[in-house]
């Protein structure tokens, strides 16, 4: 009995963990007067009694039964064009994992600064959360004052912490790799269809799969946040239109993510995949069936990825057959070409985004691109907007494209409709072209 109770105390803990992680004051409160005020009235808004024993509920299961977050959901999708070929004879399929990418991890073992700030903050998120829990238990505003002073809480340093170990994700990145890997180890060999792990994702390699000839079917195991945005290894948000150059011999493309519902809206994923010409009749969009609102509808958890991947192999097995391989009525699309030369970037990478389409990257090794993509991107009637700008806000960008010269088709753009955009340290923040 003694122990019975001891496993509902302790995630019963676990639940207020997660009632803490949604608490978002401003940096403004702090003190034991204003924060303990704000954590009772948060408390009394945000979680009723009905609803903190079915989220303990739901972390029993996060806990002890992860498949049951990990059922996957399918929808079919008609795509619009059927095209003539048949595609090779054998197809890729591929997992994307998110590890961190090897030369990030690598600085970051070298570097002892950085090592040494994780680990600080390591202890202090902790010792926080702690005294957090407790506050949050406390029954009256005195016994949260007293716990307050007691354990010299401070709620700005606490953020500060969260955020701080937030931009260095590599050893959090590589236990969930490890786990993983441990997890389908032994399970991949035995799944019907053949499918190659990569231990981490760059938005530019996905995206190169999933346009490429030999592509069967993809699996995205990643970070998903509650506006329904992606990110990769290295953090950076995939951009709207990621999705857009789609294989034709890709049949299914599945995602393993939180917020998944969001993920899919987000990125206009049915429209995405319904516009891409296809050889099959029809294709799959596959992500994490939704439990409820309060947790599982934002959790994909890590160690349910293997139970998501059986399951989806088990379906596609059935599906991926040549049988399944229709001779359509379509050729192959027309490619169109755009060129840019003279790319003066001295730090940082650009994405670049055809009528929020996007087209690929630029970073400081090139001086020039091209980039071929489906000539349905251009519009016809309406004007058609190239866009060039960071992927992820990030700081370290340096340089601009002011001798920047494009082509479209071997057609030159006229430097009069190029419109740049630069910060106060008149470095590059963006450029707007219109290809009319």
């Amino acid at each position: 009995m003694k122990k019975n109770i001891f496993v509902f105390f302790l995630f019963f803990c676990q639940v207020e963990i997660l009632f803490a992680q949604e608490l978002n004051f401003p940096n403004s409160i702090n003190g034991p007067i204003t924060f303990c005020a704000a954590v009772k009235e948060a408390k009394s808004q945000q979680l009723s009694r009905k609803e903190r024993l079915r989220l303990l509920q739901e972390t029993l299961l996060l806990k002890f039964f992860p498949r049951a977050f990990a059922k996957p959901y399918y929808e079919s999708i008609v795509p619009n064009t059927l095209q003539l070929e048949s595609g090779p004879s054998e197809l890729k399929n591929y997992i994307f994992a998110l590890g961190p990418i090897p030369e990030d991890l690598a600085d970051f073992k070298t570097d002892l600064a950085a090592k040494e700030s994780y680990k600080i903050n390591s202890q202090r998120i902790a010792r926080y959360q702690k005294s957090l829990l407790a506050m949050l238990r406390a029954r009256t505003l005195e016994r949260c004052y007293t716990i307050y002073k007691k354990d010299q809480f401070d709620y700005q340093l606490y953020v500060e912490a969260l955020n701080q170990l937030a931009q260095m994700p590599w050893p959090r990145q590589q236990e969930e790799l490890s786990l993983l890997s441990q997890k389908l180890k032994r399970t991949l060999p035995r799944l019907e269809l053949k499918w190659e792990l990569v231990p981490y994702s760059r938005l530019e390699h996905i995206h190169e799969i999933l346009g490429s000839p030999d592509v069967g079917n993809v699996i995205v195991i990643g970070h998903g946040k509650s506006n329904g945005h992606l990110v990769d290894s290295s953090l950076t948000t995939y951009p709207i239109g990621l999705f857009a150059n789609l294989s034709p011999t890709l049949m299914s493309l599945s995602l393993y993510s939180c917020y998944g519902e969001q993920t899919i809206e987000t990125y206009n994923l049915q429209q995405e995949m319904k516009d891409a010409p296809s050889i099959y009749p029809q294709r799959f969009l596959i992500n994490v069936q939704n439990r409820t609102e309060k947790l599982s509808g934002a959790v994909a958890p890590i160690n349910g990825a293997k139970s998501f991947v059986k399951k989806i192999d088990h379906f596609l097995s059935k599906k991926f057959t040549p049988a399944n391989l229709v001779h359509g009525d379509q050729p192959q699309e027309s490619q169109c070409h755009l060129s840019m030369a003279n790319i003066t970037l001295e730090q940082g990478k650009l994405g670049v985004s055809l009528n929020r389409k996007f087209l690929g990257i630029l970073d400081s090794a090139q001086t020039d691109k091209q980039f071929v993509f489906p000539c349905r991107f251009l519009k016809k009637d309406k004007k058609n907007l190239l866009v060039v700008n960071s992927l992820n806000n990030s700081k370290t960008l340096q340089g601009n494209l002011s001798q920047v010269e494009i082509h479209l088709n071997n057609r030159p753009i006229e430097s009069s409709k190029l419109t740049h955009y630069l910060t106060p340290e008149q470095n590059f923040r963006s450029l707007l072209v219109n290809l009319d």
